[in-house]
């Protein structure tokens, strides 16, 4: 190992020392004493300082940590679009439309089909796909829509790349 990577390994050591007066007071606090700690003072990693709480209000995982990143790849991988949100990021389906757009002035031609996730659904993002001539890929919160949109080879495609880039982080994704 040379200087520069030792230095930076033992800077980490360093921060993480630095925490952990605060960390042993917080666990006294919110374990042995049953009080809560309030969201400001939280230490949340020890590793990544710039860590938030993120309330996805999902099955099995109301709250997560870290930050909100949205990718938009295109069928063979290749980052499209990308938008980082240090603090909390807008509702999935207000991404939509920002993420169209920042693509459609960056490349031609046109947009042909978006692929997402139920959460980016709503009828704004499903008349402005239209208005655009965007196949709506979308995958439908409703059920029986979502059982009636899986005839269409084209709708199950755009959800198989979606679910295969989907394990790969906990970030809102869209595919191309």
């Amino acid at each position: 190992m040379d200087a520069p990577q030792a230095d930076q390994v033992l800077g980490r050591m360093d921060q993480v020392l630095k925490q952990l007066p605060k960390a042993r007071r917080q666990a006294r606090q919110r374990i042995l004493e049953g009080q809560l700690v309030d969201n400001q003072e939280k230490i949340l990693s020890l590793y990544e300082p710039e860590v938030n709480v993120i309330v996805r209000k999902k099955a099995g995982a109301e709250v997560e940590f870290g930050n909100t990143l949205l990718v938009a790849e295109n069928p063979q991988g290749v980052i499209l679009d990308w938008e980082l949100f240090p603090e909390s990021a807008p509702a999935d389906p207000a991404l939509l439309s920002r993420s169209v757009g920042r693509m459609q002035r960056a490349y031609r031609p046109q947009l042909k089909a978006v692929g997402t996730d139920r959460g980016f659904d709503s009828r704004a993002n499903r008349i402005a796909l239209a208005q655009e001539d965007i196949y709506n890929g979308m995958c439908p919160r409703s059920p029986r829509e979502l059982q009636e949109r899986n005839r269409s080879w084209k709708f199950k495609r755009l959800q198989r790349r979606r679910a295969q880039i989907e394990g790969r982080s906990t970030s809102s994704r869209m595919s191309f």
